[in-house]
């Protein structure tokens, strides 16, 4: 998987055996977006890319942590 923080959303991008996807949530927590190649809502994921899905959502809540002091 690619990350990419940005001023206003941060991506999370990857494959699954369904095709690529990519999450999307917005600097503000105001949006949570999940886009997938078929239309669905749901992406297969391993234990190990759910922690990465984690790791990226601690890193991205971190860096608003040090905004708002």
């Amino acid at each position: 998987m690619k990350s990419k923080i940005t001023k206003y959303y941060a991506d999370l991008k990857g494959r699954d055996s369904y095709g690529k996807f990519l999450i999307r949530i917005q600097t503000d927590f105001s949006q949570f977006i999940l886009e997938t190649s078929n239309g669905d809502a749901y992406i297969d994921i391993d234990k190990s890319e759910l922690k990465e899905i984690r790791d990226f959502i601690t890193e991205l809540l971190g860096d608003t942590d040090q905004a708002d002091a």
